[in-house]
């Protein structure tokens, strides 16, 4: 009976996923050749001998992942997160850090979010809609389209951390940024770029930090397929430019390198103090967030009792749901997020209180761990030794 369960269990989970491909592979075979001087669905075998049809796809793939909809995914309730969030003002953001408080000061989104929003939005509506001859025997995408595109993204970044990551820019803004690069040495720096973020990825996976979306790899084999038929080579002394462009990519996991947390309420009434604060209305608090799986609570079991005293009795909630049902994204649920809650909750000390274990290494399984406290902040510091059935805690540092 169990396997049945789970079987049907898997069956629904991946019923959505496929109706998500299917959506994004046949939006990209209509937005490209009604765009494109690139033929129609008889010429499909000739499209991977026409650059701006791979440019497009990513400009594509970067308007699907932009909008949110590589985050519908089984248990997660279609109408919240997204587009239909961060258009919305007066809904939580996560700043990106101190550096930008001057800029990104405030916990609320603003007509100006809302606008730093739209603008990369339609940059890429327009880019798909666009497609110039400059100087070759082929059409690419306008270079000043691509660079408003990119400051676009990079403003966004100052000023809202969610939405900036949705959009993927580790994949996205470095192949943006390969297009600018010399037209005849396309392929060699798109082949670059995958390459780089296949070794990222590769390090991602071994440290159990995988990143990469389906629609990515879609778009990977997409993208291995034209520098397959163009060739992988340089063109022109110009083209090795691109290597330190493409190099950018290996850095993309650190953009989503956070912290495993999760989220403990002393009681029903915090919980609702901080659905009717943060939570945005309409949201069903109790499909949208259920409580933490019991996988999540015994490998965080043996921190549970630092957090406070009798843990059973405690809410748990995970970190990485309570970032999509109060910032309507991914993004770090740790003392960013917490701090962006207590200012608009006010919750007492001992009210709400958060486990955060930092990423695992490459070489060692021992982690830092810190308790926080949303009215008074750090409790605890130490480290973690991480097995699969659990964890250990040593050196506990008050």
């Amino acid at each position: 009976m169990s396997v049945l369960t789970s079987t049907a269990s898997a069956q629904r989970q991946l019923a959505p996923l496929g109706a998500r491909l299917v959506g994004f592979v046949a939006g990209a075979a209509v937005v490209v050749p009604l765009t494109s001087n690139v033929g129609g669905f008889a010429e499909i075998a000739d499209w991977w001998n026409q650059p701006i049809t791979i440019q497009k796809l990513v400009v594509w793939a970067l308007l699907w992942e932009l909008v949110g909809l590589s985050a519908l995914r089984p248990g997660r309730p279609a109408p919240f997160g997204g587009a239909l969030y961060w258009l919305q003002t007066e809904t939580l953001r996560l700043p990106p850090g101190h550096r930008f408080a001057r800029f990104a000061r405030g916990t609320r989104r603003t007509p100006l979010d809302v606008a730093l929003y739209l603008l990369p939005l339609c940059l890429a509506v327009v880019l798909l809609c666009s497609g110039v001859a400059q100087g070759q025997p082929y059409d690419t995408l306008p270079r000043p389209e691509l660079l408003l595109l990119l400051a676009a993204l990079t403003v966004l970044g100052f000023r809202d951390r969610t939405a900036f990551l949705a959009a993927r820019p580790e994949v996205y803004a470095v192949l943006l940024a390969v297009f600018l690069g010399p037209g005849g040495s396309l392929a060699f720096g798109i082949g670059l770029a995958v390459v780089a973020g296949l070794v990222a990825e590769a390090f991602s996976h071994a440290a159990a930090r995988p990143t990469f979306a389906p629609e990515t790899w879609l778009l990977f084999a997409a993208l291995g397929a034209y520098v397959a038929s163009a060739g992988f080579r340089p063109g022109s002394a110009a083209g090795w430019v691109l290597l330190p462009v493409a190099a950018l990519a290996l850095g993309g996991p650190l953009l989503r390198r956070a912290p495993a947390t999760i989220w403990l309420f002393r009681d029903a009434e915090a919980e609702q103090r901080f659905a009717a604060a943060v939570v945005t209305p309409g949201t069903d608090w109790a499909a949208a967030a259920p409580p933490a799986s019991p996988a999540t609570l015994r490998a965080f079991a043996h921190l549970l009792p630092r957090a406070g005293p009798e843990p059973t009795g405690w809410r748990v909630r995970e970190g990485p749901v309570m970032a999509r049902v109060t910032l309507g994204g991914d993004a770090p649920a740790g003392r960013g997020l917490l701090v962006t809650v207590q200012h608009e909750c006010d919750f007492a000390s001992g009210e709400v209180r958060v486990v955060e274990v930092a990423p695992a290494g490459l070489r060692s399984r021992a982690r830092r761990y810190r308790v926080l406290d949303a009215a008074v902040g750090v409790l605890e510091t130490g480290t973690v030794q991480v097995r699969r059935a659990g964890g250990r805690a040593r050196r506990p540092n008050r």
